[in-house]
């Protein structure tokens, strides 16, 4: 009892060679290679970026400031380290904005977060006082923790995942076109 030969395509079948991969491959795994820390710092400048951008910076003089943000969002109040201010605030319309201690400590360049606050409708009269002391008062933005958790784990784990794939996309094509013979001309 004989076996039929394997179909075309499967070893040992008729036009069973395989050659080498097309160069594309050497192309995709070194892109992908690249790619991946081009979203690590992109992703790294889209979480931080708005930590060192201020909506205004106002001196702590106890005199009426005018300031225009987005309406409806939180922001902070932040003094020098070492320094400390009084403030109140209310909204275009009059209304007293409620200011609430920050829970922990967050610094940034050298700013420390004494306060939280609802923008309200975003045109803001902000009185602060330094106690005798000159001094400025910024008002910016407050990470919230889960966008910053996120925002680190996209811009960790995909461009470990893109580091990944483009070294096995170029492993596997080393392999084979070291096992493989090469295209024939056309």
């Amino acid at each position: 009892m004989t076996q039929p030969p394997p179909p075309a395509g499967y070893p040992g079948g008729p036009t069973s060679t395989q050659y080498r991969p097309k160069p594309r491959w050497w192309v995709i795994g070194g892109a992908l290679l690249v790619l991946a820390p081009v979203v690590f710092v992109a992703s790294l400048f889209t979480v931080l970026a708005p930590l060192f951008r201020e909506d205004a910076v106002l001196a702590a003089d106890g005199q009426p400031h005018q300031v225009s943000v987005a309406a409806g969002e939180e922001r902070a109040l932040f003094t020098p380290q070492g320094s400390s201010a009084t403030c109140s605030m209310t909204d275009g319309g009059g209304a007293d904005l409620r200011l609430q201690r920050v829970t922990g400590e967050f610094t940034v360049n050298e700013w420390l977060a004494v306060a939280r606050f609802d923008t309200g409708d975003g045109d803001l009269t902000v009185t602060c006082d330094g106690g005798g002391m000159t001094g400025e008062v910024r008002i910016g933005q407050l990470p919230s923790g889960d966008t910053f958790v996120v925002g680190l784990l996209v811009g960790i784990l995909v461009p470990i995942a893109l580091g990944g794939a483009g070294l096995v996309v170029l492993i596997v094509t080393a392999v084979l076109t070291a096992g493989r013979p090469a295209r024939p001309a056309a």
